[in-house]
């Protein structure tokens, strides 16, 4: 065998390998992002992300929920057992709508959304 062909069948079963790697999907979960005017990461954990975290898994079927809280930003998803649905994505935005946070910041924009997981999961995170 040349080293030409050697070259093209190492670099084919690279590719096969590589796209069975990036086959495997993700369960999609509900994505929370908030932009605020308050920077300091730890008066938005405060005002923000705990209250969020807490009232998510009042949610039936929540299995996990991660969070990411940096300057002026919050991230959270929210991961549900077998699987998150546009009903789930629904009781997100209920949820969030019952909770006011226009008294104590002024939020920039938030965005709620059904994609597959951003952020790193551990077990940190899971519900108590």
């Amino acid at each position: 065998m040349s080293s030409k062909s050697f070259f093209l069948m190492a670099a084919a079963l690279f590719a096969v390998a590589a796209a069975a790697g990036a086959s495997q999907p993700y369960a999609p979960v509900v994505s929370v992002q908030y932009n605020i005017s308050e920077s300091l990461p730890e008066q938005l954990m405060t005002l923000i992300t705990t209250p969020l975290e807490q009232s998510f898994y009042k949610l039936e079927r929540v299995v996990q929920v991660n969070s990411s809280t940096s300057h002026g930003s919050v991230e959270i998803e929210i991961q549900f057992d077998g699987g998150t649905s546009e009903q789930d994505l629904t009781r997100v935005i209920r949820q969030i709508e019952q909770l006011n946070f226009s008294d104590r910041i002024h939020v920039i924009s938030r965005a709620v959304l059904l994609r597959p997981p951003r952020l790193i999961h551990d077990a940190t995170h899971l519900q108590p």
